[in-house]
């Protein structure tokens, strides 16, 4: 029997367990989001997708330092 194959949409969120691993809120396409889950790093191979995710959360960062320093 084959495994089913599942296709992230896109990443939601982060988190760090206290172990150090890294685990990433997922959004499966054909799913809603209410069917989004956890899960670790190394089962996560769309990597474009966590670097885009990561690119986002700079750039986050960023607007909100400009925004609270005024420059």
């Amino acid at each position: 029997m084959a495994d089913d194959i599942y296709v992230v949409e896109k990443i939601l969120d982060e988190r760090i367990l206290e172990n150090g691993q890294i685990e990433y809120f997922l959004k499966w396409f054909g799913y809603d989001e209410d069917d989004a889950t956890w899960e670790p790093e190394e089962n996560v191979f769309c990597k474009d997708l966590i670097e885009q995710y990561e690119c986002q959360q700079i750039l986050s960062q960023i607007c909100e330092q400009i925004e609270t320093t005024g420059n």
